[in-house]
């Protein structure tokens, strides 16, 4: 489940880039957990220790790195890449296969972004990510259930590093 967490935050943003050229999310983030939160009914608790997210632009794709520590002091780390195809985006690589086959992406301005996750063609989730007006802060909006069953209803906050 931890790494449901990352992964979805990780796909939604790689997406950006990939559209309209330079991504203003694009660089290091780190999560904020004092200013996260999870609303009642929400089954992806506990937060992670640490987590940082590092967005870069690689061939027209984006790769998208998370370094983790649970809470437990369990350290680990996943890279995926995004790319578009079709009109919608795949991500390649595990985990992130196993969170959501595909994403699909609407562009609600230029610091939001909405994304439905997909698999075997039901939707699972939906997330709101916001870039602040200054660049220093994002925010992702999840509600629906987890590729594993679990129901998702959280806000996840990141500052850039």
């Amino acid at each position: 489940m931890k790494l449901n967490l990352a992964t979805s935050l990780i796909a939604l943003l790689a997406i950006a880039g990939s559209l309209w050229g330079a991504d203003p999310f694009a660089g290091t983030w780190k999560f904020n957990s004092a200013k996260s939160q999870h609303f009642p009914g929400d089954e992806s608790a506990p937060w992670l220790k640490e987590w940082t997210v590092t967005i870069e632009e690689q061939e027209g794709d984006e790769i998208w790195t998370d370094r983790f520590l649970s809470g437990d002091g369990k350290a680990s780390a996943s890279a995926i890449r995004v790319s578009a195809q079709g009109g919608e985006f795949r991500v390649v690589g595990k985990p992130a296969q196993a969170a959501a086959s595909t994403l699909v992406l609407k562009r609600a301005g230029d610091h939001n972004m909405d994304v439905i996750h997909v698999k075997d063609g039901a939707e699972l989730a939906t997330e709101r990510i916001t870039l602040s007006t200054d660049g220093k802060t994002m925010t992702n909006r999840v509600k629906g259930t987890s590729s594993s069953g679990k129901r998702l209803d959280r806000v996840e906050v990141f500052d850039r590093q």
